[in-house]
């Protein structure tokens, strides 16, 4: 049976290994998007952190947030391995970003956001450029986090995104891997899975299972300082 990307990232999504870890990356999102006073104030504070630069203070800012400790504690204690996310060596990366999509059919997205490298012990600044190649039309702002295998760096990945409304929100789940080559070192002839994402934002007319190509940049970095 030839390989289908697709296929491949729902069975990541659906393992058991990665069930805590997700469910956890959705109570986080859901934490983040509060229609709260004290919560749009933190939010609106790390969006600012990030853009001037002020990578710590961002960082201590989803700190004030239970749900995030939850999710790094849950990756603490994952157990390591190819399809999952998570060691208790802290290798791997939590990212939070902000899309501005708008595209319908063949579509262009940006994004632009902060990553908590734990396992450089480093926290970067990033941008990233997306194809998608379904049907999509959703709203700029879209908030999105994931969790990514190993260190946060300059590179290539694709994946499928799974898209749903809930009333005027559109909500999506994202399965990321390195680009196909059908030959490697390893022998392996299929891509490696790096990361989960979860989006929440006004999205509207959503598709699911939409194809993404994306090119992330790490554009500054610094050491990162405290738990």
């Amino acid at each position: 049976m030839p390989f289908s990307l697709k296929q491949y990232g729902k069975d990541i999504v659906e393992s058991d290994r990665n069930q805590e870890a997700i469910e956890a990356l959705k109570d986080l999102g859901k934490a983040l998007t509060r229609n709260k006073k004290t919560t749009k104030k933190k939010m609106k504070d790390f969006k600012k952190a990030v853009k001037k630069g002020d990578l710590q203070d961002a960082y201590e800012i989803l700190l004030t947030f239970e749900e995030f400790k939850t999710l790094k504690g849950i990756l603490e204690s994952t157990e390591e391995s190819a399809t999952s996310v998570g060691s208790a060596a802290l290798d791997f990366t939590f990212t939070a970003g902000y899309v501005g999509d708008g595209s319908v059919g063949l579509g262009y997205a940006y994004e632009w956001g902060t990553a908590l490298d734990f396992s450089e012990g480093k926290i970067k600044k990033y941008k990233s450029h997306a194809i998608t190649k379904g049907f999509s039309l959703s709203g700029d702002g879209s908030l999105v986090i994931g969790i990514w295998k190993g260190s946060f760096n300059t590179s290539y990945s694709q994946g499928y995104i799974g898209a749903f409304e809930v009333g005027p929100f559109g909500i999506g789940l994202g399965v990321w891997s390195d680009y196909y080559t059908p030959k490697r070192s390893d022998g392996s002839n299929q891509p490696h899975f790096v990361g989960i994402t979860y989006s929440q934002g006004f999205g509207l007319g959503l598709e699911v299972a939409e194809y993404n190509e994306v090119y992330t940049e790490v554009t500054s970095e610094v050491s990162m300082t405290g738990d």
